[in-house]
């Protein structure tokens, strides 16, 4: 018996409006036996860990520019897999990750502002026996046929190229030029 957690780090850009927080590094820390598992969130924030011990873990997220996110006791149940999505809180000032150079005519840049909000979560979880499509055992009965499953590709290299020739072999241009002149000669 096995969980699973798997989600979606995103950052909040406006009210409406979110990106996923690429490459942070995920650290899950089983709170009975001190396990570690280290993971990581993939270019579109998502991330997967299966296999896990069922049990409390916390929940670290680490992002470069961004302040760390905690789930001080997150419980994993076994046989369920556990969604998140999760919203990171930038450290930074948008006028400071703006590749652009800051005039100097608008004086120094004022000194970032700790964000009065913390990361949040939302939490979702699902039984995988609970589909009813989900099958604990597949028996062979139930798996598709290999004909729906693996497609014949014909090579595409072996093609019937057409009979041409691109210059005339040897003999047959002076056979053409007898019959160019002969043809002349009856028209005169």
């Amino acid at each position: 018996m096995t969980a699973a957690v798997d989600g979606v780090l995103r950052e909040a850009v406006s009210q409406n409006e979110s990106r996923p927080v690429a490459s942070a590094h995920l650290i899950l820390r089983h709170l009975q036996t001190g396990q570690i598992v280290h993971a990581a969130s993939s270019v579109e924030g998502v991330f997967r860990i299966l296999l896990l011990p069922p049990g409390h873990y916390e929940f670290r997220v680490e992002a470069e520019g961004f302040s760390p996110f905690v789930i001080p006791d997150l419980e994993l149940d076994a046989d369920e897999a556990t969604t998140l999505e999760i919203s990171l809180v930038s450290t930074s000032s948008p006028e400071l990750r703006s590749r652009l150079p800051r005039l100097t005519e608008l004086g120094p840049a004022l000194p970032p502002v700790p964000s009065p909000m913390l990361g949040s979560y939302r939490e979702l979880r699902h039984r995988l026996d609970s589909d009813p499509k989900y099958i604990a055992e597949l028996a062979p009965e139930y798996l598709p046929p290999v004909a729906d499953v693996f497609n014949v590709v014909p090579n595409r290299w072996a093609l019937n190229q057409p009979d041409y020739r691109r210059y005339p072999q040897k003999g047959e241009y002076l056979h053409q030029a007898a019959l160019v002149r002969s043809v002349q000669s009856q028209s005169f």
